[in-house]
């Protein structure tokens, strides 16, 4: 297998880049194949769980939904507030942690089965535009001729649709930040009630747009810092398409001298980023392997063996290992992501099932250590901080569990709305003089808060 490179062997500009800097439309061909059939279940499969999500409840709890307007985040029956950083942390650690190990262990599939860049371009995006326009070819044939009036019908209608779409998309898009009752009333109202939000859609519509209609695989080419930091989690044992020169070389249609490839040039002229995958590994492939169900299909119609290009590893290649997966899990940089994964997973399903219902601070009164009443007893003042960390309301009742121990406060019986903060002061009064610990029972859930006293010594 030939070794990784930027742009390909002998290329000194992208794929989608003419050599005088201008842009190079790609209009990628269409083949059936084994991984094209496996990228299109999964890809519908997204598809309807992007469309459904933000719209389902678990647990009396939004699915997934990063409500901006109370600032809390709501994960399969669970909901952090922003501030809530120990939990965010896991939420943005353990995905990231398991891209690393998938694109360490199957390569940049993410980029070719699950990206949203790809799934909406490759499934929906060009076939509305092979449905309007025609295949492959016809696309480019029509778009080298002059403008027409059914040429010119034809692009309109198409671009009306792909920004109807986008339309959609950014709504759907805005009800994983906001209740979708809130979306839906406005929608019906004036965007002059609020002006931020329509102004916040009507920006991501553009943007998906100009994606749809002219973006596409640039943003792969370009943009995207996955495409730019994936080759650090890629080495000799990590899956790749690739070509197999040995078989395929020297490339004609006929001689016995010659190599399985007979240079048709359809690896090429299906790939969505322009590449030719037989020079070599190149940061434009998303490992799609559309070159591969082509290659396939063609080595079939010429009776001869299919994997001409092919997934497989560097070491694989050279007959060094079997690219298997436990194999490549075994490997020590994957156990070590697999490990962090399940360490940081265990963390937080363990934080979890211990995260208080209603979160407790307690500061000393500055002053005076203590203070003694008028009959004869010790007081000691703080301040408390509750906080209710569920989407639930909560009824507080605050009981001193210490004998000889009395609560004066505000807030020994408080409601605490669902996600509310309440501050209050709190004066423990104990009957006698001497070292303390104050044991303070919360309501409900038994919830125990060791409060330490000054007092005087008995001595």
């Amino acid at each position: 297998m030939s070794e990784p490179l930027p742009t390909g062997t002998g290329q000194t500009h992208a794929p989608t880049i003419h050599p005088d800097g201008k842009r190079r439309w790609i209009y990628p061909d269409r083949r059936k194949g084994h991984y094209s059939a496996k990228r299109q279940k999964l890809a519908f499969l997204l598809i309807l769980i992007y469309l459904c999500v933000p719209f389902l409840s678990f647990n009396g709890l939004p699915l997934l939904r990063i409500d901006m307007m109370s600032q809390v985040i709501s994960f399969f029956g669970q909901s952090f507030r922003f501030r809530d950083a120990s939990y965010l942390f896991f939420l943005f650690v353990i995905p990231a942690l398991t891209l690393f190990l998938v694109t360490s262990v199957k390569g940049r599939i993410w980029c070719g089965y699950a990206c949203p860049q790809t799934v909406w371009t490759d499934w929906v995006i060009r076939p509305i535009e092979e449905l309007l326009e025609g295949p492959a070819a016809r696309r480019k044939v029509t778009d080298s001729r002059p403008f027409s009036f059914g040429i010119a019908l034809r692009k309109l209608s198409k671009h009306v649709i792909f920004f109807i779409l986008a339309s959609f998309l950014s709504h759907v898009l805005l009800a994983y930040f906001v209740d979708p009752v809130l979306l839906l009333s406005w929608l019906s109202s004036s965007p002059t009630e609020h002006w931020g939000t329509f102004l916040a859609v009507l920006s991501v519509t553009f943007i998906m747009y100009l994606d749809f209609a002219w973006f596409r695989e640039q943003f792969c080419a370009f943009l995207c810092p996955y495409a730019r930091f994936q080759s650090v989690m890629m080495d000799d044992h990590t899956p790749v398409v690739s070509y197999d020169s040995r078989r395929g070389e020297p490339r004609g249609r006929r001689g016995a001298a010659k190599g399985d490839c007979i240079d048709c040039q359809l690896c090429v002229r299906v790939c969505p980023t322009g590449i030719d995958i037989r020079k070599g590994l190149q940061l434009e492939c998303i490992q799609c392997a559309r070159c591969a169900d082509a290659c396939n299909m063609v080595m079939k119609n010429l009776g001869r063996s299919s994997d001409l290009i092919r997934e497989i590893s560097s070491a694989g290649d050279q007959g060094k290992q079997k690219d298997r997966l436990l194999t490549n899990l075994s490997r020590p940089k994957n156990l070590v992501f697999l490990i962090l994964l399940m360490l940081f997973t265990t963390l937080f399903i363990w934080r979890l099932a211990h995260r208080q219902a209603v979160e407790v601070s307690l500061t000393r009164q500055a002053g005076p250590a203590y203070s003694r009443l008028d009959d004869g007893s010790y007081a000691n003042l703080f301040h408390l901080h509750l906080s209710n960390t569920e989407n639930k309301d909560q009824n507080i009742q605050l009981n001193s569990m210490t004998e000889g121990i009395r609560l004066l406060c505000s807030g020994c019986q408080i409601p605490l709305k669902a996600f509310e903060e309440k501050k209050f002061s709190i004066l423990v009064i104990a009957d006698s003089p001497g070292h303390k610990i104050v044991h303070v029972q919360f309501l409900p859930g038994e919830q125990l808060l060791e409060i330490p006293m000054i007092l005087p010594d008995q001595s």
